[in-house]
């Protein structure tokens, strides 16, 4: 059982600067609908905070922070600021942890055996935590293009009248994200 935990997601990379959107709307909805698959739930609270370099008032940077009724949290760091690539999503809970890295061709996921285990009450205040490092497992995952899996998801659901895993209400969900987000962010234009 995870009592606790946090996900955050880390999306960067250096340009694709759009005159008609900011790296929110480029980059966010991806990682919301992958938080709406992992945790199943919608959020309770969000908040966002960007930063307009290129472009005003279509910030370049946005921090979001995701809060989730079960006690996870999420944080999407999401620039187009960045010299370096990365798309990786990190979940710890208070059993395991696991870390996936989307350009890591050979181990694209890493499950950790590794926490902090909790003490009384009475212990909590010691100087020294008692954390749990375990061992890493990095299983096999096949390699398929995301985008081919939709269609085939797509195709099957018309031939098998079967309901989809991208039907409409995900869609309506990501879409309420964000346009919270975007009404919620706190934009700081350096110019």
């Amino acid at each position: 059982m995870v009592r606790w935990g946090r996900c955050p997601i880390t999306s960067l990379n250096l340009g694709l600067f759009q005159p008609d959107v900011s790296v929110l709307w480029d980059l966010a909805p991806h990682d919301f609908s992958i938080m709406d698959h992992i945790f199943d739930e919608e959020p309770v609270h969000i908040e966002a905070t960007g930063y307009c370099h290129v472009n005003p008032q279509l910030p370049d940077m946005v921090y979001v922070t995701a809060h989730f009724a079960s006690n996870m949290i999420a944080h999407l760091n999401l620039s187009w600021m960045s010299p370096v690539k990365v798309r990786r999503i990190a979940i710890g809970g208070s059993i395991q942890m696991a870390v996936w890295d989307d350009l890591n061709s050979e181990e694209p996921l890493k499950l950790y055996n590794s926490g902090i285990d909790f003490r009384q009450e009475a212990e909590r205040f010691d100087i020294v935590r008692n954390y749990r490092i375990g061992d890493i497992y990095s299983p096999g995952v096949p390699t398929r293009e995301a985008l081919a899996g939709v269609i085939e998801d797509f195709a099957q659901t018309i031939e098998l009248k079967s309901k989809s895993v991208i039907d409409g209400k995900r869609g309506v969900v990501l879409c309420v994200c964000c346009r919270l987000r975007k009404r919620r962010l706190i934009a700081r234009c350096v110019n």
